[in-house]
């Protein structure tokens, strides 16, 4: 039987419209997912990896940027700790190298 937090986090979501709040996010989005990513749940399986993989087309369109790892991956893993200063770095854009030491 799954736990409470569980039925009382999916009974206030229920009617959140999920869609419609991803595509008004204005700021630039990344999405880097282990491919074999998975976890069970009150006894529920639920595979991040083949959903992301499912659904990277959709937000690729919303302007996600999607970054397969083949692999799993956690949140303690290196690949998530932001190397940069600060997230106003990021860009959708590749720098010379000389323009990322300056931006530094």
């Amino acid at each position: 039987m799954p736990d409470q937090q569980w039925i009382t986090f999916y009974e206030s979501v229920q009617n959140w419209p999920e869609a419609k709040a991803v595509a008004s996010i204005k700021c630039p989005k990344l999405l880097v997912y282990g491919g074999d990513s998975m976890t069970t749940t009150g006894g529920v399986t639920v595979s991040y990896g083949a959903t992301n993989r499912e659904r990277r087309k959709e937000l690729e369109a919303l302007g996600w940027r999607v970054a397969e790892i083949p692999s799993k991956v956690t949140a303690s893993d290196s690949i998530l700790r932001p190397s940069c200063r600060s997230s106003a770095s990021f860009s959708t854009r590749r720098h010379e190298p000389a323009e990322e030491a300056a931006a530094h």
